[in-house]
């Protein structure tokens, strides 16, 4: 893992937020890939819980962290993304952020049976 890394994922997270904001949902899926691809080589080296459970902390970006918990819970580790999920999903001021989690959590639940 590298401090560039994060910038990177970071930064990818927040561009495609505010290409949404906007309505370029092309330029949104671009960022949304370069996440991705960073994310799956985390996976790749066994660093998924310990890049991105840090990426959860109140002090990051709201974005951040639903993007992280979201990360988090497709590759398994609920007891870390869900509550944190669960708190963006109840906080109707951070708008669209919220209605991710909250799809999010209703994906998951219903995978869940």
């Amino acid at each position: 893992m590298s401090e560039a890394g994060l910038y990177r994922f970071r930064n990818a997270v927040l561009q495609h937020w505010r290409c949404i904001e906007v309505g370029n949902n092309k330029e949104a899926d671009a960022h949304t890939s370069i996440a991705d691809e960073i994310a799956r080589d985390w996976e790749s080296a066994g660093q998924t819980h310990n890049v991105l459970v840090p990426l959860l902390a109140e002090a990051e970006p709201v974005e951040v962290r639903c993007a992280a918990a979201i990360y988090l819970l497709h590759v398994g580790y609920e007891d870390e993304a869900l509550p944190v999920l669960e708190s963006l999903a109840a906080n109707d001021s951070i708008g669209l952020v919220a209605s991710a989690a909250e799809l999010t959590l209703l994906g998951w639940e219903k995978r869940q049976g």
